[in-house]
């Protein structure tokens, strides 16, 4: 199956960063592509946390020794991410962290929001020397096919272990 991606990402996490901002903050703000060394910042609109920034915030959480555990839902238009530490939400004690966090990873991980398939993921945040490493697996549940020879659709039932979407990955370069 071809990766399809929709033009926003909407999160719940997400959505209080992106109150107030115009049109191109939010295209560049889900830009599919990863950020540049000349563009560090182009998935966040203005006022949010720094690639640098949210590699420190990162290191240092990740330091204590506790990793960051994640899970995402993804299809039916968006792809909502959760953050944890100790089977506990990161949401409530850092927001802007959260968001930035959960942003990043959407798409740096590429994970696709479009309604017509359903995919669940987990994944760990962890410290290997100073690098900060995602080991994440996602399962692809399954997608709407359209003929459009009989122009109708079904859901075809997958339940496997997507590749594209589970390995492991050095963060922040």
């Amino acid at each position: 199956m071809k990766r399809r991606r929709s033009l926003i990402l909407i999160s719940k996490s997400i959505l209080p960063v992106f109150a107030g901002s115009s049109l191109s903050q939010l295209m560049s703000a889900c830009s599919p592509s990863k950020p540049s060394n000349q563009d560090k910042n182009m998935w966040y609109p203005q006022g949010s946390v720094s690639d640098e920034q949210l590699y420190t915030q990162c290191q240092q959480l990740l330091s204590a020794g506790q990793p960051i555990e994640l899970r995402w839902d993804c299809g039916g238009d968006e792809a909502i991410i959760y953050l944890m530490e100790k089977s506990k939400s990161l949401n409530e004690t850092n927001p802007e962290f959260v968001s930035s966090l959960t942003l990043y990873l959407a798409n740096y991980l590429e994970l696709p929001d479009v309604g017509e398939f359903s995919m669940k993921g987990q994944g760990t945040l962890s410290l290997k020397d100073e690098d900060v490493i995602i080991t994440f697996e996602s399962i692809m549940e399954g997608y709407v096919d359209y003929d459009p020879d009989s122009d109708t659709a079904s859901y075809l039932e997958i339940n496997e272990v997507e590749p594209d979407y589970s390995g492991e990955l050095k963060l922040f370069q």
